[in-house]
């Protein structure tokens, strides 16, 4: 009874060091396209994958929930560290992001409008609080 059990444990740990191994690939494979494509201006911007910097302009307001600044996307989650006895785990209280507000990028050279639903936003963490 014991072996069965064991020849499931390693069935199911050599399966994760499978799927671990060549999901690290389609990751690496990402960073790698990342990493290779260029920065751009506007006026030099080719079709297809591009990386801009410039200044977001937008539309209309966008308010983020929790700080209340103006933005032109956000992304958003509330946890909470629960103690039950000796262990505990985060909890999510709420999250909610919101990439539906197109706006105009200006980098000096021109501006371009980019629709938020349709692009890859890589957001940094901008605000971050504790309690």
């Amino acid at each position: 009874m014991s072996d069965d059990r064991d020849i499931g444990y390693a069935a199911l740990g050599f399966g994760f060091g499978i799927w671990s191994f060549f999901w690290g690939f389609t990751r690496l494979r990402r960073k790698r396209l990342i990493e290779n494509i260029p920065t751009s201006t506007v006026r030099g911007m080719a079709m297809g994958l591009v990386e801009l910097i410039g200044k977001a302009r937008r539309l209309k307001t966008l308010r983020g929930p929790l700080s209340g600044f103006d933005c032109v996307a956000y992304r958003y989650l509330v946890e909470r560290y629960e103690q039950r006895g000796k262990s505990g785990s985060w909890v999510t209280i709420a999250q909610g992001d919101s990439f539906y507000c197109p706006f105009w990028i200006d980098d000096g050279t021109g501006k371009v409008l980019v629709s938020p639903p349709a692009a890859e936003l890589i957001l940094a963490v901008s605000y971050e609080f504790k309690t």
